[in-house]
């Protein structure tokens, strides 16, 4: 789990990646007529996008609908480092903001193309007492008259399937190509270019790099400021997917966080036919416990067998004696829950040199100057 510049923070780095171009556009449309300008650079045509996460395809198909209308030639590459997509990760909340943005990328009718998987809509986020059981508020995405915000309500979906979404856009985008098996392992600029290093002896060479590799970014610290490690904030999520047949009737309508001194639990339907229930619960984890209850690839079944026992032991010593009869029923259950540390960049780090951009260090000053308070998170 890492933090997470929001959608809103997405298309401010787009903007703010894309605005000289269309400057250097609106320039040549002066020099046609004749008019005394300078002599101007060509914008990038080759660009690489390191990362095929969320929030490396949203900007590639973002960079790609605004761009192709004033460079042409336009190419886009994503590489990734692993072989294939992972079914990892939680259910992602998508709010009013997030849906007309992807809208405008074509991803949301892709979702709406999914049927029941495509995610469950949400009224509210309705806050409970695990002391008490009672109603304390809510967050909400509708207005009074029960009409979502800008003609969108909230939306529950799993991450795996808004990255199919937004694959299936990909797939029909010519400028955009996605190249699997790409591990980062250095970089270097050379003139106006910048180099790519990968573990497989390759490298490719382009006009731009903009690095979407998440908290841990190899372009960040194999590159542009190594020095620059994440930090574990202390917190760490479990979560689960649980069948809703299976619980108590939900005392919530669509999605809940549920309080208390212990951590919280959020509790949401991530499917329109409301048959799957996603939990995330929030606490603090000591780091130097972490490495005993992380699920790895390799591990024999005995420490998978351990590793899944201490992580309903922890869940049932936090919030058994809610008052709330679901989230009982949640920590007793044979739920397979996965822990996920959140990590996070110091600000004040560097995070661009004359060809290269790292997408997560970059938002982070967008997002101060914007005055911005929210946390973010990717699952």
């Amino acid at each position: 789990m890492v933090l997470m510049p929001s959608m809103i923070s997405l298309y401010s780095f787009t903007r703010f990646v894309i605005s000289d171009f269309i400057e250097y556009s609106n320039l040549e449309k002066m020099k046609s007529r004749n008019e005394e300008t300078m002599d101007l650079p060509s914008p990038p045509r080759d660009i690489a996008m390191v990362g095929a996460g969320i929030a490396g395809i949203a900007c590639a198909l973002a960079l790609s609908r605004e761009l192709s209308p004033f460079v042409p030639n336009l190419n886009i590459t994503i590489y990734k480092r692993h072989d294939t997509l992972f079914n990892l990760g939680g259910a992602i909340n998508l709010t009013s903001v997030a849906q007309r943005h992807l809208v405008k990328l074509g991803v949301l009718d892709e979702l709406d193309r999914m049927g029941s998987d495509g995610g469950a809509e949400v009224d509210a986020i309705e806050l409970f007492s695990m002391y008490s059981g009672r109603s304390i508020g809510s967050i909400d995405f509708i207005d009074h008259n029960g009409n979502g915000f800008g003609g969108y309500k909230g939306r529950r979906v799993m991450r795996i399937i808004l990255s199919m979404a937004m694959m299936t856009v990909i797939d029909r985008t010519p400028i955009v190509n996605l190249v699997f098996g790409k591990k980062v392992i250095g970089g270097e600029e050379i003139s106006d270019k910048a180099v790519i290093h990968f573990s497989d002896q390759s490298e490719v060479i382009v006009e731009l790099v903009i690095g979407c590799d998440g908290v841990h970014s190899a372009v960040r610290t194999r590159w542009v400021d190594p020095d620059c490690a994440s930090q574990y904030t202390g917190m760490s999520f479990l979560q689960a997917t649980l069948s809703a047949n299976s619980l108590f009737p939900p005392h919530f309508q669509s999605s809940a966080l549920n309080i208390s001194r212990h951590g919280s639990v959020l509790t949401s339907f991530c499917d329109r036919d409301r048959e799957q229930i996603f939990a995330t619960a929030i606490f603090q984890f000591d780091q130097a416990d972490l490495s005993h209850h992380r699920l790895e690839p390799g591990q024999d079944w005995a420490t998978k067998y351990r590793i899944r026992r201490d992580l309903r032991c922890e869940m049932r010593s936090r919030f058994s004696k809610s008052a709330l009869p679901c989230i009982r029923e949640m920590v007793e259950s044979k739920a397979d829950w996965m822990l996920y540390p959140v990590y996070q960049v110091r600000l004040g780090g560097r995070w661009c040199m004359n060809r290269v951009i790292n997408y997560v260090t970059a938002t982070e000053y967008l997002e101060l100057a914007n005055r911005s308070n929210g946390i973010k998170r990717e699952d």
